[in-house]
């Protein structure tokens, strides 16, 4: 982890702090979930939310910490801070933040050159669909069977779609009640009444595969950290 830190140099945010605050966050996504629950009260928009936060820190964690290449590490630490920094230039940018206007032009300035840096480092690379890509990576290392790594994708999507206030996923889940509406004359396809209600079932799940993927990050941290 220290040569990981140190070849990493420059990037604004040390490797080890990269790599801890993706499990940092995934823990307290984790326990905020089972606060909720403890609590019972379940909320079937808000509880999936935050279990793909849960979800994407885990397979960040395990996604930088993984590979036994380390220039392979390096290369992945250097593209979470590119797009960390990439999203503080856009806060930096909007002219109603908490920056005093003459700290703004010089924040753009040290924002706008360690992104110049970042982008020139071997292997950084643009991936589309990143985070995609990276939950699919930490399924594979995680999950021993093909469905088990291809029901982890398809969670992150639908818990995606909870995450930016979308209507589907209430849609796909076996906890939505559907009944049928009487037919409108001006509308001519069926139409139904969709009933959603918090299901621990399905949370389980959800919470189970993040919490599975978390575990291995930790794990991964402490070996990184312990010296060869």
């Amino acid at each position: 982890m220290a040569r990981d830190t140190a070849a990493t140099h420059g990037m604004g945010t040390p490797f080890h702090d990269l790599a801890r605050h993706q499990l940092v966050s995934a823990t307290q996504h984790l326990n905020l979930a089972r606060v909720g629950v403890e609590a019972r009260e379940v909320f079937p928009i808000a509880h999936p939310t935050v279990l793909r936060g849960a979800l994407l820190g885990a397979s960040r964690g395990v996604w930088l910490l993984h590979s036994p290449d380390a220039e392979v590490r390096r290369a992945r630490g250097a593209r979470v801070a590119l797009a960390m920094h990439r999203r503080l230039l856009e806060w930096v940018e909007e002219p109603e933040n908490e920056l005093a206007d003459e700290g703004r032009e010089e924040a753009r300035d040290t924002v706008e050159a360690r992104i110049a840096e970042l982008e020139a480092r071997e292997g950084v690379g643009e991936v589309k669909h990143w985070d995609t890509a990276v939950i699919r990576q930490a399924g594979k290392v995680v999950f021993s069977e093909a469905h088990q790594r291809g029901a982890v994708v398809a969670l992150w999507r639908q818990l995606s779609g909870d995450a930016h206030s979308l209507v589907w996923p209430n849609m796909t889940r076996a906890s939505t009640v559907r009944v049928r509406a009487p037919r409108d004359a001006q509308y001519p396809l069926p139409m139904n009444e969709l009933t959603s209600g918090g299901d621990l079932r399905e949370l389980v799940n959800e919470f189970s595969a993040a919490f599975r993927i978390l575990k291995v990050g930790w794990s991964l941290f402490d070996q990184r950290c312990t010296a060869s």
